[in-house]
Protein backbone atom coordinates (compact mmCIF):
# COMPACT_ATOMS: atom_id res chain seq x y z
CA UNK A 1 0.00 0.00 0.00
CA UNK A 2 2.89 2.38 0.60
CA UNK A 3 3.95 2.02 -3.04
CA UNK A 4 0.44 3.10 -4.10
CA UNK A 5 0.72 6.23 -1.98
CA UNK A 6 4.16 6.93 -3.44
CA UNK A 7 2.85 6.39 -6.98
CA UNK A 8 -0.05 8.74 -6.27
CA UNK A 9 2.31 11.34 -4.87
CA UNK A 10 4.59 11.03 -7.89
CA UNK A 11 1.58 11.52 -10.18
CA UNK A 12 0.63 14.69 -8.25
CA UNK A 13 4.16 16.04 -8.57
CA UNK A 14 4.26 15.25 -12.29
CA UNK A 15 0.93 17.01 -12.81
CA UNK A 16 2.15 20.10 -10.95
CA UNK A 17 5.45 20.03 -12.85
CA UNK A 18 3.59 19.61 -16.13
CA UNK A 19 1.53 22.77 -15.62
CA UNK A 20 4.45 24.78 -14.29
CA UNK A 21 6.87 23.75 -17.05
CA UNK A 22 4.22 24.36 -19.73
CA UNK A 23 3.65 27.88 -18.41
CA UNK A 24 7.24 28.88 -17.56
CA UNK A 25 9.56 26.44 -19.35
CA UNK A 26 12.26 24.34 -17.73
CA UNK A 27 14.96 26.95 -17.50
CA UNK A 28 12.68 29.69 -16.24
CA UNK A 29 11.44 27.55 -13.36
CA UNK A 30 13.45 28.12 -10.23
CA UNK A 31 14.74 25.02 -8.51
CA UNK A 32 14.58 26.71 -5.15
CA UNK A 33 11.00 27.92 -5.37
CA UNK A 34 8.40 25.77 -3.66
CA UNK A 35 5.14 24.90 -5.39
CA UNK A 36 1.99 23.37 -3.93
CA UNK A 37 1.44 19.76 -4.88
CA UNK A 38 -1.75 18.69 -3.15
CA UNK A 39 -0.63 19.35 0.43
CA UNK A 40 -2.32 21.53 2.99
CA UNK A 41 0.65 22.76 5.00
CA UNK A 42 3.21 25.21 3.60
CA UNK A 43 5.92 23.38 5.50
CA UNK A 44 5.01 20.20 3.62
CA UNK A 45 5.52 21.66 0.16
CA UNK A 46 8.16 19.73 -1.76
CA UNK A 47 10.76 21.25 -4.00
CA UNK A 48 9.69 20.69 -7.57
CA UNK A 49 12.57 18.95 -9.34
CA UNK A 50 13.56 20.86 -12.45
CA UNK A 51 16.66 18.77 -13.05
CA UNK A 52 16.74 15.00 -13.22
CA UNK A 53 14.16 12.78 -14.85
CA UNK A 54 11.04 14.97 -14.66
CA UNK A 55 11.50 17.03 -17.84
CA UNK A 56 12.34 13.92 -19.83
CA UNK A 57 9.53 11.90 -18.32
CA UNK A 58 6.98 14.58 -19.16
CA UNK A 59 8.12 14.82 -22.77
CA UNK A 60 8.23 11.05 -23.08
CA UNK A 61 4.64 10.81 -21.80
CA UNK A 62 3.49 13.19 -24.54
CA UNK A 63 5.25 11.33 -27.31
CA UNK A 64 4.21 7.90 -26.09
CA UNK A 65 0.56 8.91 -25.75
CA UNK A 66 0.43 10.10 -29.35
CA UNK A 67 2.47 7.26 -30.87
CA UNK A 68 0.76 4.48 -28.92
CA UNK A 69 -2.73 5.71 -29.67
CA UNK A 70 -1.94 5.99 -33.41
CA UNK A 71 -0.31 2.58 -33.79
CA UNK A 72 -3.49 0.54 -34.26
CA UNK A 73 -4.57 2.89 -37.06
CA UNK A 74 -1.15 2.73 -38.71
CA UNK A 75 -1.30 -1.09 -38.52
CA UNK A 76 -4.90 -1.30 -39.78
CA UNK A 77 -5.83 -2.47 -43.25
CA UNK A 78 -7.75 0.53 -44.52
CA UNK A 79 -7.57 2.90 -47.48
CA UNK A 80 -4.62 5.31 -47.19
CA UNK A 81 -6.80 8.44 -47.13
CA UNK A 82 -8.88 7.02 -44.25
CA UNK A 83 -5.72 5.97 -42.42
CA UNK A 84 -4.12 9.42 -42.66
CA UNK A 85 -7.39 11.14 -41.70
CA UNK A 86 -7.73 8.94 -38.60
CA UNK A 87 -4.10 9.49 -37.61
CA UNK A 88 -4.64 13.27 -37.87
CA UNK A 89 -7.88 13.06 -35.82
CA UNK A 90 -6.08 10.97 -33.20
CA UNK A 91 -3.17 13.41 -33.13
CA UNK A 92 -5.48 16.37 -32.55
CA UNK A 93 -7.38 14.46 -29.83
CA UNK A 94 -4.10 13.70 -28.06
CA UNK A 95 -2.93 17.30 -28.38
CA UNK A 96 -6.14 18.58 -26.84
CA UNK A 97 -6.17 15.92 -24.12
CA UNK A 98 -2.54 16.56 -23.13
CA UNK A 99 -2.08 20.21 -24.06
CA UNK A 100 0.37 21.08 -21.26
CA UNK A 101 2.59 18.10 -22.00
CA UNK A 102 2.52 18.84 -25.72
CA UNK A 103 3.42 22.48 -25.05
CA UNK A 104 6.40 21.23 -23.07
CA UNK A 105 7.38 18.81 -25.78
CA UNK A 106 7.35 21.39 -28.54
CA UNK A 107 8.91 24.24 -26.58
CA UNK A 108 11.52 22.33 -24.58
CA UNK A 109 12.58 19.13 -26.35
CA UNK A 110 15.07 20.78 -28.66
CA UNK A 111 16.54 22.83 -25.82
CA UNK A 112 17.49 19.69 -23.90
CA UNK A 113 20.78 17.90 -24.36
CA UNK A 114 22.04 14.51 -23.25
CA UNK A 115 21.47 11.02 -24.53
CA UNK A 116 17.98 10.83 -23.11
CA UNK A 117 16.88 13.89 -25.08
CA UNK A 118 18.37 12.35 -28.21
CA UNK A 119 16.29 9.24 -27.54
CA UNK A 120 13.13 11.32 -27.22
CA UNK A 121 13.89 13.05 -30.51
CA UNK A 122 14.46 9.64 -32.16
CA UNK A 123 11.07 8.48 -30.83
CA UNK A 124 9.40 11.55 -32.32
CA UNK A 125 11.10 10.93 -35.66
CA UNK A 126 10.02 7.28 -35.61
CA UNK A 127 6.39 8.38 -35.21
CA UNK A 128 6.69 10.74 -38.18
CA UNK A 129 8.38 8.03 -40.27
CA UNK A 130 5.53 5.66 -39.37
CA UNK A 131 3.05 8.10 -40.82
CA UNK A 132 5.21 8.65 -43.90
CA UNK A 133 5.08 4.90 -44.58
CA UNK A 134 1.46 5.22 -45.64
CA UNK A 135 2.80 5.33 -49.19
CA UNK A 136 0.15 3.22 -50.87
CA UNK A 137 -1.80 6.43 -51.34
CA UNK A 138 0.99 7.80 -53.53
CA UNK A 139 1.18 4.59 -55.53
CA UNK A 140 -2.56 4.46 -56.24
CA UNK A 141 -2.89 8.21 -56.94
CA UNK A 142 -4.86 9.09 -53.78
CA UNK A 143 -2.05 11.41 -52.68
CA UNK A 144 -0.06 13.51 -55.08
CA UNK A 145 3.69 13.52 -54.86
CA UNK A 146 4.87 17.02 -54.08
CA UNK A 147 8.47 18.08 -53.92
CA UNK A 148 8.64 21.54 -52.28
CA UNK A 149 12.17 22.17 -53.50
CA UNK A 150 11.39 21.44 -57.14
CA UNK A 151 9.66 23.94 -59.35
Amino acid sequence: MAWMAAAGRRKQILQAAQKLFADKGFRETSQRRRYPVGVSSPSGLPLLPVQGPFPYELIDRAGQAIATSAQSTLDADMPPANKIAEVVRNHVRQLLRNIDIVRIQFSELFKLHRERADGLRRDMSAYVRGIAKVKQGQKDGTFSTYHPRRK
